[in-house]
């Protein structure tokens, strides 16, 4: 399996926790250590669409369900791999 990591940080803030890409799509994964994800982090992830085209935003985090809410996917850490293929 072809992939790159790398993180994203531009010089206004906006920081992504990795930028994956896996054989041709991309992916820009946040990683939190709660049970919860609330709006703003949503919304920060959805930023990334001014610097990236065409990237899955996705948010892993220790929940129990899997959302969506717009283009981003909350997944827990073992639907988050089973999605990646990891």
């Amino acid at each position: 399996m072809d992939f790159q990591v790398s993180n994203f940080r531009t010089r206004g803030g906006l920081e992504v926790d990795f930028i994956l890409k896996l054989e041709e799509k991309k992916f820009a994964i946040e990683c939190k250590a709660s049970e919860v994800v609330t709006s703003s982090e949503v919304n920060k992830i959805q930023k990334i669409d001014q610097y990236y085209k065409k990237i899955e935003k996705m948010i892993i985090y220790r929940g129990k369900r899997e959302l969506k809410d717009g283009n981003v996917w909350i997944l827990p850490f073992p639907k988050a791999r089973a999605v990646l293929g990891l």
